[in-house]
C-alpha cells in the first residue's frame, strides 16, 4: 500500500513538472516600445507574466509598467528597460543586464538583479529573503532603501547616492565607489557595510 501510495506521488510530481516546463516560453523583443504593447514584441507575443522557466530576451528599449518576474529578463548592451513602473522580482526571477535600468520602484524577494551598468531607482528600494542586487556602475535611488536580513546589495562603481533613509535590518552592503546617503542611517544587529 506505501509502495503504490508513493508510486502516485511521484507520478504527479513528473507530470507537474512537465508541465511546467512545457508552458515555458521565451520572449524578444522587436523594436523599441512600451513592455505592455503586443507590437514591441516578436510574433506580438508580449510577456504578461514572467513565469518560473520563461526567459524574456531584451534588446530595445523598453518602457516598463508594473512587472513581476519569476523567470529570467536578459537586457543586451543595446537594450533598456526604463519608465515609472514597478519591478518584483520574486524567489526564482533574475534579472541579467548589460545596459541601465530605471524603474519607479525595486523590490527584490528572493531573487537577483545583477547591472553591469546604472540602476536608477526613482522610488523604494526593498530586498528580502535573500535576494541579492550588483551594481556595476552607479546607483542613483530617489527615496529610501531597506535590506532586509540575509540579503546583499553591492555597488561596485559609479557615483552613487540615496536621497531618502538608508535602513539596514541584518542584510549586507558593499560599496566599491562613491556613496552618498542624504537621509538616515539605520544599522541594526547583524547588519554589515564594507567598502
Amino acid at each position: 500500500m506505501k509502495t503504490f501510495s508513493l508510486k502516485i506521488i511521484i507520478t504527479t510530481a513528473l507530470v507537474i513538472t512537465g508541465i511546467l516546463t512545457a508552458t515555458a516560453t521565451n520572449y524578444y523583443t522587436a523594436k523599441d516600445g512600451k513592455w505592455n504593447q503586443k507590437n514591441t514584441w516578436a510574433g506580438k507575443n508580449k510577456p504578461n507574466w514572467v513565469g518560473s522557466g520563461d526567459t524574456v530576451f531584451v534588446d530595445h528599449n523598453i518602457e516598463l509598467n508594473n512587472t513581476t518576474i519569476a523567470g529570467v529578463i536578459i537586457i543586451s548592451q543595446n537594450g533598456s528597460i526604463t519608465g515609472n513602473g514597478n519591478l518584483n522580482i520574486n524567489s526564482t526571477g533574475e534579472v541579467i543586464a548589460e545596459n541601465n535600468i530605471s524603474v519607479k520602484h525595486l523590490k527584490v524577494w528572493g531573487g537577483s538583479l545583477t547591472t553591469n551598468s546604472d540602476l536608477e531607482v526613482s522610488h523604494h528600494i526593498d530586498i528580502t529573503d535573500a535576494g541579492s542586487v550588483l551594481v556595476e556602475g552607479a546607483l542613483i535611488n530617489g527615496k529610501n532603501v531597506t535590506l532586509n536580513s540575509g540579503v546583499t546589495l553591492e555597488v561596485v562603481g559609479g557615483a552613487s547616492s540615496i536621497s531618502g533613509n538608508l535602513n539596514i535590518n541584518g542584510g549586507t552592503l558593499i560599496i566599491g565607489g562613491d556613496f552618498v546617503i542624504s537621509g538616515q542611517t539605520k544599522i541594526h544587529s547583524g547588519s554589515d557595510i564594507t567598502k
